[in-house]
């Protein structure tokens, strides 16, 4: 084993030489005296971003949900924080089509002590709009939100009161205001955990984590795909007899999934980077292991414009920092980036100028113990030194076109926005509403499965922030 992750590591290097990955543009740290800790980062339509984890830095005894605004420099424009007079943590937080935002995590809120999902909506500047908390007789703690295309929201994590085991997987949905419409629970006699999750292109969700209860030993990544009712349609996992954690799952364009997170054992007792390409089935289409001798922990991944991926977290070797990864589409390593300093890099965004924005947690600069940390690259190059720019302009494709029973409609955005996209006959009747959703800038490719549609002429209309493309799409059975 250690001849061949030599290999991958050496790969890696000379690839990195070639490929010029970007340098940082500028760093921010935002933090008091304290325990500041972030947790995801995503771009606003302005430009800037927001940040969103966990603080105790007023001086507090317990944590409060923490949300950070800043300018497309990395200013800070405005701060918020959320809570109740416990421990309170947020780990997740989305873009909302109001232009608001969606902050989930848990809170100790029911005065018993234990941990609860909850859900924070805000308007456009921070301010609370509602609260919700869901709980049970022991501790719930949620990892992921996001809005779904009926304008409510999906929450997923573990729950140590319902379910069959130790823990497990929890997923509830809400309507638009954060009352609860059903929760679903997955699991085994022993712990699941699940840390990401997200609706699909068929109104469905997909859940990843980690299983004890299932799979080779140890814990194994767990992949759940379910409908919209939240059923489950198929699980599958991926270990090999040690502790591997999957801390993130994006669906790719090819309408399968990718998943990214913490393999231990692989190399000795260290721990390893390590990405899993599947089909829309869940079957596994190949892995990959990204690290050193020393310790590597990837807890975030995206699909780039030009199919390849990128991973985020920390590695340890040459000075702990900031690690990401670019790998071509079938998981090949085409350079690493290292920005010294970090301890915990927990999400990654592709920006709308072509760069990338890092964030997690620094103890080497900043105010306190633990810091927000924000880093800013340049632009991704190419092979031969070119900025691999993300899109100037809108547009939508199919192909194939004419087509049976399913196509790839690709579209581009040239900033954050949401994006609404639905089919209609000749008649103008809509025939399926394909996406609803917010999007980061750049290129995206999404599977239409219109099985339930008969053959014949359809329009592909695809509307955001008074733009409106249409095109002419043949079913043809």
């Amino acid at each position: 084993m250690r001849v061949v992750l030599t290999a991958i590591v050496c790969l890696s290097l000379y690839i990195t030489a070639a490929a010029q990955p970007p340098d940082s543009l500028w760093s921010r740290t935002y933090g008091g005296y304290y325990d500041d800790q972030c947790y995801a980062v995503r771009q606003t339509s302005d430009g800037g971003f927001v940040l969103a984890g966990y603080t105790n830095s007023p001086g507090g005894a317990e944590f409060d949900f923490w949300l950070v605004k800043m300018s497309a420099t990395g200013d800070s424009m405005w701060s918020r924080t959320f809570g109740t007079y416990n421990n309170d943590q947020c780990f997740d937080v989305q873009l909302t089509a109001d232009g608001g935002f969606a902050l989930a995590g848990y809170m100790q809120a029911n005065g018993s002590g234990n941990d609860d999902f909850a859900l924070v909506k805000t308007d456009a500047n921070g301010n609370q709009q509602w609260r919700r908390t869901f709980r049970g007789s022991s501790d719930e703690r949620c990892y992921a939100v996001q809005q779904t295309s009926d304008g409510g929201y999906l929450l997923a994590g573990g729950t140590e009161s319902y379910g069959s085991g130790n823990s497990d997987f929890w997923l509830v949905k809400t309507n638009s205001n954060g009352d609860s419409l059903w929760s679903r629970t997955f699991g085994g006699g022993n712990y699941e955990r699940c840390y990401s999750a997200q609706q699909t292109s068929d109104g469905g969700y997909v859940l990843a984590g980690s299983t004890n209860s299932f799979g080779a030993g140890g814990r194994d990544f767990w992949l759940v795909k379910t409908n919209a009712s939240g059923n489950m349609q198929w699980s599958r996992t991926f270990g090999r007899g040690s502790d591997q954690d999957c801390m993130a799952v994006r669906q790719t364009s090819d309408g399968g999934y990718v998943l990214a997170g913490i393999a231990v054992g692989f190399t000795y007792d260290n721990k390893n980077f390590w990405m899993v390409k599947t089909n829309s089935n869940g079957d596994s289409v190949w892995s990959r292991l990204f690290g050193s001798n020393s310790s590597e922990e990837c807890y975030d991944v995206l699909q780039t414009p030009d199919g390849g991926y990128v991973l985020a977290g920390f590695a340890s070797f040459g000075g702990n920092g900031f690690w990401m990864v670019k790998t071509n589409s079938n998981g090949d390593s085409l350079w690493s980036r290292m920005f010294h300093g970090g301890v915990e890099c927990r999400s990654i965004q592709r920006t709308a100028d072509g760069c990338y924005v890092l964030a997690g947690r620094t103890q080497s600069f900043g105010a306190g113990f633990n810091d927000f940390w924000i880093v800013k690259t340049g632009p991704e190059l190419d092979g031969e030194g070119e900025v691999v720019a993300l899109p100037s302009s809108y547009a939508l494709a199919a192909y194939p076109n004419p087509f049976n029973a399913a196509t790839t409609l690709e579209f581009a955005v040239p900033k954050t926005m949401h994006v609404t996209i639905r089919a209609f006959d000749i008649l103008g009747r809509e025939a399926a509403r394909i996406e609803d959703a917010v999007h980061p800038a750049g290129t995206h490719r999404i599977l239409w499965d219109a099985e339930d549609c008969a053959s014949g002429v359809y329009l592909v209309s695809m509307t955001g922030e008074g733009t409106r493309l249409t095109r002419k799409v043949l079913l043809v059975r």
